[in-house]
């Protein structure tokens, strides 16, 4: 039996998400990027789109400007939370069974911390991290349609887009964290984003009529009030059957060509 989470602290993670520079405009994720995220992370006002991945050779050039090592700290991180996440979410239901939750501290601790995590793994999604679990999950719909292809043979499949836009930074040179800083022997190398230049380095933005009326009943006319995220949500997401993009054994057919 796994020990109770602990539910004074969130588990530490290599990068703060506030410090994080905010770098996928509204358009391209509601677009693009939402429809095709992690079924874990909550998010109603965005429905999932079952249907194939519109991964882009735009998207795939402006993924490709940020160093490896900013996805490797983001994915690691977002494991730790999403664990973090399913152990809460398995006690709230065994507390739940039990009839305990009626006039229980420690369930309403859980409810707390559960949305805590989850709206830590919002931000860290919509801030940058979003970009890099839809490539994967596209590289996944690849290795289970086409079983011999190399990592290579995926990119020169990728359309491209009819309004491409070049990228503003060579490949591999861009550093995204405000305070997180990249090691000495890379540092030379790497462009740092900040507030002065963050607005070269966002991804081109994808403006379309529904994102536009969306983005702006979100944050424009609708009134504000705290999100909630009941455990009846939560519960109704974590069963949701996973898309079919295969078993790790399809995922790793596709090889570093």
């Amino acid at each position: 039996m796994n020990p109770a989470p602990d539910l004074e602290e969130l588990p530490a993670v290599a990068v703060n998400t506030q410090r994080i520079q905010p770098l996928l405009p509204y358009g391209l994720r509601f677009n693009c990027l939402l429809p095709h995220r992690d079924e874990t992370l909550h998010d109603s006002q965005f429905p999932f789109d079952e249907g194939p991945i519109p991964w882009t050779l735009e998207l795939e050039t402006q993924y490709l400007q940020f160093h490896p090592s900013v996805w490797d700290l983001l994915e690691a991180d977002d494991e730790t939370d999403r664990q973090y996440r399913d152990d809460v979410l398995a006690e709230l239901s065994r507390v739940k069974r039990s009839e305990e939750s009626s006039a229980s501290e420690w369930y309403d601790k859980l409810q707390d911390a559960f949305y805590r995590v989850c709206m830590r793994r919002h931000d860290r999604w919509h801030r940058l991290y979003g970009s890099h679990d839809v490539r994967k999950r596209f590289y996944q719909q690849e290795a289970l349609a086409h079983p011999e292809w190399t990592a290579a043979d995926v990119q020169k499949s990728i359309p491209s887009s009819s309004t491409f836009v070049k990228p503003n930074a060579p490949m591999f040179s861009l550093w995204p964290f405000r305070e997180l800083g990249p090691e000495p022997s890379l540092a030379r190398r790497l462009i740092r984003i900040t507030g002065l230049n963050i607005e070269q380095y966002k991804l081109p933005d994808l403006k379309t009529a529904a994102s536009r009326q969306a983005h702006d009943q979100t944050f424009v006319s609708a009134p504000k009030k705290k999100t909630q995220l009941r455990l009846n949500d939560a519960t109704r997401l974590s069963r949701r059957p996973p898309r079919n993009l295969g078993t790790t054994t399809a995922v790793r057919r596709i090889r570093e060509g």
